[in-house]
């Protein structure tokens, strides 16, 4: 019922994008995030927050990978979303720490691989976090939806955090691969996931994704680079 109605909806939906919307990013997020384990040997808290001597670089650890999970408050044209009729979960994983840096109190954490999926689900479907993931509720009360909404893997994939505030970035970028709204995106590759994190999180995850954002980039650009002295001046 639930996948004939939001067929419907996509087959009705205009791809007309008003002059109001050109300027909103066609999603946005919240949701929590957390690395799967391999922090219990070292006696050390999982990035942002795991306090080992100030290096400039190093090579990471190859067991310590990233997850998050989240809602979908917001869709934008040229994409459609009834929230009457079905409700967007999402989901990260596969993403493998491969660097990590620190400089002034500021971390930078590099990734490779990774995937990101749109579920969706019925409406008003509730939402739990719980604590210590992954558990009984997440990832799968996120991830058991009736279809795909959009699936895509990740290109570029960079955490930055500042110890003292307590926040951080997000940059990444991604390709769409499939799910029942890929149509209705003209070009699918080099889409920028940008998210504001913070502390806060329920115990054993890892930050807060208070903020983000999956938008159109440049297509040309497949990955982005700072100097030290961009990553710095992000957080005076």
């Amino acid at each position: 019922m639930h996948r004939a109605l939001l067929l419907a909806a996509l087959a009705t939906a205009s791809v007309y994008i008003p002059a109001w919307a050109i300027d909103v990013s066609p999603l946005e997020l919240t949701g929590h995030g957390w690395e799967d384990g391999m922090h219990v040997e070292r006696r050390a808290l999982p990035f942002p927050d795991d306090a080992r001597p100030t290096v400039e670089e190093r090579a990471a650890p190859t067991s310590r990978k990233l997850s998050a999970v989240g809602e979908v408050v917001s869709v934008q044209a040229p994409l459609v979303w009834d929230p009457g009729v079905f409700s967007l979960s999402w989901y990260v994983r596969e993403l493998e720490l491969v660097e990590e840096r620190r400089v002034s109190g500021v971390r930078v954490a590099r990734f490779s691989g990774g995937r990101f999926t749109i579920y969706v689900d019925g409406p008003y479907e509730p939402t739990e976090y719980g604590t210590h993931p992954p558990n009984e509720t997440v990832p799968s009360t996120f991830s058991d939806g009736f279809a795909t909404y959009l699936d895509g893997i990740f290109k570029s994939f960079e955490l930055t955090f500042q110890e003292a505030s307590g926040f951080g970035t997000i940059e990444a970028v991604l390709a769409f691969t499939g799910g029942t709204a890929l149509p209705w995106i003209e070009d699918p590759e080099s889409w920028r996931f940008d998210a504001t994190i913070r502390r806060g999180a329920p115990m054993g995850y890892s930050f807060q994704l208070s903020r983000g954002f999956l938008d159109k980039g440049d297509p040309t650009t497949t990955a982005r680079s700072s100097s030290w002295g961009s990553v710095k001046a992000r957080y005076r």
